[in-house]
């Protein structure tokens, strides 16, 4: 089944920040974040309304980083607490169009994505 889409917000440096309207985690099938071609970083965060804590993983793409330099090419694993929010945020990999994202099953919450951009 196809992953579900996180719309960002672009963070263009030029207008009020305003918070993004989060998309609700789809543990099913996992979710997926498009980087524009103008993407210099990406902010992420993720809540937890669970019962339960749980790890939200970044799948490395096969020999391509899964878009961010903190990863080096391998899969970045972050816990979100229960009731609580996890960040995560990097520069973005040059050509790297997408970032997957993988939750636990079981896991509920929302996520927000910022998109910052090169001038």
């Amino acid at each position: 089944m196809a992953r579900a889409t996180i719309a960002p917000i672009v963070l263009n440096g030029f207008e009020a920040l305003a918070p993004p309207t989060a998309t609700t985690i789809n543990a099913a099938n996992d979710m997926l974040l498009p980087v524009s071609k103008r993407a210099r970083a990406m902010i992420l965060e993720i809540t937890n309304t669970d019962t339960s804590p749980h790890d939200v993983t970044f799948p490395s793409l096969g020999t391509t980083p899964f878009a961010v330099t903190i990863a080096n090419g391998t899969t970045k694993m972050i816990n979100v607490p229960v009731g609580d929010t996890a960040s995560l945020d990097s520069e973005v990999v040059s050509g790297v169009r997408s970032i997957h994202i993988d939750f636990a099953t079981g896991h509920t919450g929302a996520v927000s994505a910022y998109e910052v951009v090169r001038f």
